[in-house]
């Protein structure tokens, strides 16, 4: 969970290292606050906004309706009594009551949210009222603040240390029953924090369950995400984005790429009354109904999620299409998602895409750009040309890695090794034909992400993707004449 460890609304918090990539260089001023990236200066103006009461309204029902789904989906109910003597009083009236109890709550909170969402910002203060005595019957749901000093921030802070401390303190347990008591827990937090989840608190708990292999806990938290409207950072992304990947959900991928485009329900909007300059234009869409659709920026952790879902989904063809496609509108992969699409090509013996990956790999190199994946990326093309029978691009990369440092024979070991794999993996045991229709779907959604915004002509292709482009165009082209 190292990336968690850079997770931070904080100005002065430790900032994750901008990674090497095929992809331009990092303009900070343009992220967003939540970024893992964002400069001091963008985090302190966010930080001193407060929610509206409408916003809290809304924060405390998602928060409610979440707490409600996980008491039932991780039956919390069914614990022995002696488990509920650690559970704190407050918590324990919820977790003990019944299923169609807790159910019936969840019926009126979810109406109630769908009323605060219609209500307007400058309703009237009885209406106001209304709301918030209808909300304080229900014991489940939280009451949040945000005070003028920021005490509610180090409360957030507070709040997540103790949801991660719940999955720390359980990660090498396997029992059902401690999962539900941890689950109860972080119901209890949840409940009695003063301050909103943030988007830190979305990312622990969706990377949380999905350590836990609890695919059905962690939708119900994106989906709370999305009722609260919480902006969405890079690690949220790349988790949602991982989540569906993993538990082969290529509908939720594509329709989370959608949103993503800014498409449909985008996941952000940006401030109505902003000037969209030249820099944001393809980030920034403006509707007729003067909304402006946020996408999100591009960044090699979002894009490696991306391409590892492509990979799965459409196959490495269209990934490497769709991958050049991106690539041109500002996209670019680190060396940890170059390995392993280079990786399922040594695999599949996909000679002509690997090749082009490991040109990208060497553009990298030729800049000085080089990093700690250098040696799996080595390995993978060693084993893809081991694979296909290119003794002497073998040896060509073999002294190329041995000059770049690398120990010859764990380089040797480990392309044997992926060799091996992929012989391991022919015949019946050979990677799956990928479903033309998901492929297809797949290829819609990511192909043309960057066009959504443009105005006029096509922007100049850089040298680089088109030569490129044109070898793995030609390639693909020669091998089906074959």
């Amino acid at each position: 969970m190292e990336l968690l460890d850079f997770d931070s609304r904080m100005p002065g918090a430790p900032r994750l290292s901008w990674p090497i990539n095929t992809g331009p260089d990092l303009l900070r001023w343009n992220l967003p606050p939540q970024s893992l990236w964002s400069t001091d200066s963008s985090r302190r103006r966010a930080i001193k906004q407060r929610h509206v009461w409408k916003k809290l309204a809304i924060s405390e029902l998602a928060t409610a309706k979440l707490i409600c789904y996980l008491v039932l989906k991780s039956n919390v109910h069914q614990l022995q009594e002696e488990f509920f003597d650690d559970l704190p009083e407050s918590i324990q009236d919820i977790v003990r009551r019944s299923r169609p109890r807790v159910q019936r709550d969840l019926a009126d909170i979810s109406f109630h949210l769908e009323s605060a969402y219609r209500m307007a910002d400058d309703s009237p203060v009885h209406e106001i009222e209304q709301a918030e005595y209808i909300r304080r019957g229900f014991l489940v749901v939280p009451e949040y603040t945000q005070d003028d000093d920021g005490q509610f921030l180090f409360v957030a802070q507070q709040l997540n240390a103790a949801i991660r401390a719940a999955f720390s303190s359980d990660q090498l347990s396997s029992a059902p029953e401690q999962q539900s008591l941890a689950v109860a827990k972080i119901c209890h937090n949840l409940l009695i924090s003063s301050a909103p989840p943030d988007v830190q608190t979305y990312n622990l708990l969706i990377l949380g369950f999905d350590r836990w292999n609890r695919p059905d806990l962690c939708r119900e938290v994106i989906t709370a995400l999305d009722n609260a409207k919480v902006r969405p950072n890079e690690l949220t992304c790349a988790a949602i984005l991982n989540h569906y990947v993993n538990n082969n959900d290529p509908t939720g991928f594509s329709k989370f790429i959608s949103r993503m485009r800014g498409v449909t329900n985008p996941l952000m909007l940006a401030n109505p009354n902003i000037r969209i300059t030249k820099a944001g234009q393809d980030r920034l869409i403006r509707t007729a109904a003067g909304k402006i659709k946020q996408k999100v920026y591009p960044t090699p952790l979002v894009f490696g999620a991306l391409m590892r879902g492509a990979l799965k989904f459409a196959g490495i063809e269209r990934s490497m299409e769709i991958y050049l496609d991106m690539k041109e509108d500002g996209w670019g992969l680190d060396t940890q998602g170059i390995s392993q699409l280079l990786e399922d090509c040594a695999l599949r013996g996909a000679w002509v895409e690997g090749y082009l990956l490991w040109d990208e790999f060497r553009h990298l190199r030729s800049m000085g750009k080089i990093d700690r994946h250098m040696s799996k990326t080595y390995a993978c093309m060693l084993g893809l040309c081991e694979r296909t029978g290119k003794q002497v691009a073998y040896n060509q990369v073999l002294v190329e890695g041995v000059r770049a440092g690398l120990d010859r024979r764990r380089l040797a070991s480990s392309a044997h090794a992926i060799a091996l794999r992929a012989k391991a993996l022919r015949g019946d045991e050979a990677p799956e034909e990928m479903d033309m229709n998901v492929g297809d779907s797949i290829f819609i959604a990511l192909s043309d992400y960057g066009n959504d915004a443009r105005e006029g002509g096509e922007e100049e292709k850089d040298s680089v993707t088109r030569r490129l482009g044109s070898w793995f165009r030609w390639g693909r082209n020669k091998r089906q004449e074959e």
